[in-house]
């Protein structure tokens, strides 16, 4: 990890920031971890951002054990609805561009989203919310949230997704990627789905191919 990298504290999170090198025209990221992460987790996706780019690493506010986070209590079926979702996204909404226009010179520019797990659930509902905002999302053995809203026409055509889902996953089942892909696609988005025969995990062929999709243009 860069050394540059540091925790800030912007009400009500704490986020780690990896501040983007001076001039630099590349696109913010913001990595979102999953359930009994931290800010340190998503260190392992740093590899497939731009060298010169802000990136933002929030830390789940649901507090589990010592060094385990979440964003929403996975063991309640109330608070896994997309209605509980909506409310912590919209507060990580607003935290994260007081942070971006914190650290960058740079205006209007567009968000890139990569979350794993839970954290690819927060990323998917952000998008959903905010879709003006958001540039390329990358859902990482996520899930739709319960009571999701049907085929919202929210601008989503301007949005593009990568979905990285193993067929083994025991931990959230892989048709719940498919269950995210034609959801996408029906409410206008563009889609990329890599499969891989691993677990609850992104593989090394995945993890290729969504570099190639946050470089391509």
């Amino acid at each position: 990890m860069d050394m540059d990298q540091y925790n800030i504290f912007e009400s009500p999170f704490v986020l780690r920031v990896r501040p983007a090198l001076i001039n630099s025209a590349s696109e913010p990221f913001i990595l979102i971890h999953g359930w009994s992460g931290n800010e340190m987790s998503m260190s392992v996706f740093q590899s497939v951002t731009p060298e010169n780019a802000l990136l933002i690493y929030p830390r789940g506010i649901l507090k589990i054990d010592e060094g385990k986070f979440g964003w929403i209590d996975q063991n309640s079926i109330d608070k896994r609805e997309f209605n509980a979702f909506s409310n912590i996204c919209t507060e990580l909404y607003q935290t994260i561009l007081r942070v971006i226009q914190r650290f960058s010179n740079q205006k209007d520019q567009k968000i890139n989203l990569i979350g794993f797990s839970q954290g690819a659930s927060m990323c998917l509902v952000m998008s959903l919310l905010y879709p003006k905002s958001f540039h390329k999302i990358a859902l990482l053995s996520g899930y739709l949230p319960l009571s999701y809203p049907e085929y919202l026409d929210r601008h989503l055509n301007q949005l593009e997704y990568y979905i990285s889902h193993g067929t083994e996953d025991k931990i959230v089942d892989y048709s719940k990627a498919l269950e995210i892909e034609s959801y996408l696609r029906k409410s206008g988005g563009k889609v990329n789905l890599c499969t891989a025969k691993t677990a609850h995990r992104v593989s090394n062929a995945c993890l290729r191919e969504i570099k190639a999709f946050f470089e391509e243009n």
